[in-house]
């Protein structure tokens, strides 16, 4: 079974990374995994034929997120400024309310949980721009479900859409240890590299342990996104692993 599970996880590697391992074991990683692992398992079960020249192109389902968020701000009582269709461009949107401006970053794409995260240094790059306009800078994530087809996004379809609300983006412009409650970052200072970013040894002890114990409460918790203390488990985990989780998953694993 371990086997198995390790091979079919070299294969994902192989496919998305190449050679270039450093975004092994990270958030993003996993989230990419499940992705993967979605789209794997329906091309190998999926009782629904269609035509690969039959699914959206990115703009197209960059275009839809769009969309879908303009209606959702108009409908909100948001008056509409400014639109950037262009897939390469931010922000997708620029919006205002009760006296204030937004910009909005839209991103767009299986809803599979992928959607749901941002890149942060694109993020910061346009909260300091948002900032010196004098506006604030919100995330919508959207995520498509095409009915029948899952993650297959096909045109002229029904579509589940996963849309959870603007997110306000204001903390990521906040300095790295003062976003850290300070007894978390003690304990995992060590872990971290000039930058303040998890080292990569790091990383691949992480990604080793996760693999290694695909059934652990604490990896079910990870992979489906949770927050939790691994206290509250009742489970035996040594003291370096946690903190090396802590590390990779700080905003999910807690220690008190």
């Amino acid at each position: 079974m371990k086997e198995k599970a390790q091979e079919i996880y070299s294969q994902y590697v192989t496919e998305t990374y190449g050679d270039d391992l450093s975004k092994c074991g990270t958030p993003e990683d996993i989230a990419r995994f499940k992705a993967w692992l979605e789209k794997r398992k329906q091309n190998l079960n999926n009782s629904v034929p269609f035509q690969e020249s039959d699914l959206l192109t990115r703009e197209e389902i960059h275009e839809f997120g769009i969309r879908i968020i303009y209606d959702y701000a108009k409908k909100e009582g948001y008056e509409i400024l400014d639109v950037e269709q262009r897939i390469d461009k931010l922000p997708q949107l620029i919006i205002r309310k009760d006296g204030k401006t937004f910009f909005v970053m839209v991103k767009s794409g299986p809803a599979d949980g992928t959607h749901l995260t941002y890149d942060k240094d694109i993020a910061l790059q346009y909260y300091r721009t948002a900032e010196k306009h004098g506006c604030e800078l919100l995330f919508a994530g959207v995520g498509l479900s095409c009915i029948g087809y899952g993650n297959n996004l096909l045109r002229e379809k029904p579509y589940n859409v996963d849309f959870r609300g603007f997110e306000d983006v204001s903390i990521i412009g906040i300095e790295p240890e003062q976003l850290m409650a300070f007894e978390k970052y003690k304990r995992i200072k060590w872990n971290l590299d000039s930058d303040k970013k998890p080292k990569s040894e790091v990383k691949i002890r992480v990604n080793n342990w996760l693999f290694e114990n695909p059934n652990h409460a604490i990896t079910r918790k990870i992979i489906n996104g949770e927050v939790f203390n691994v206290k509250d488990l009742n489970t035996s985990v040594s003291y370096d692993i946690v903190t090396d989780l802590m590390t990779i998953y700080f905003n999910q694993v807690y220690d008190e």
